[in-house]
């Protein structure tokens, strides 16, 4: 069992809850979920192109 789990969770829920006020300062918050045991074999949709900031 992790012992930090607690302190681990707390951070990332903090990051999620200020995510607003940080993008108002111009600070992006990115998100990643890695699910290993599900691989797309083939894309669904066309990739879209990437949008200046």
């Amino acid at each position: 069992m992790d012992e930090e789990f607690d302190e681990k969770v707390k951070d990332i829920t903090d990051l999620y809850l200020t995510a607003i006020e940080r993008a108002q300062q111009g600070e992006h918050t990115i998100s990643v979920d890695e699910m290993t045991g599900i691989q797309a074999i083939e894309r669904l949709e066309k990739d879209l192109p990437m949008l200046p900031w």
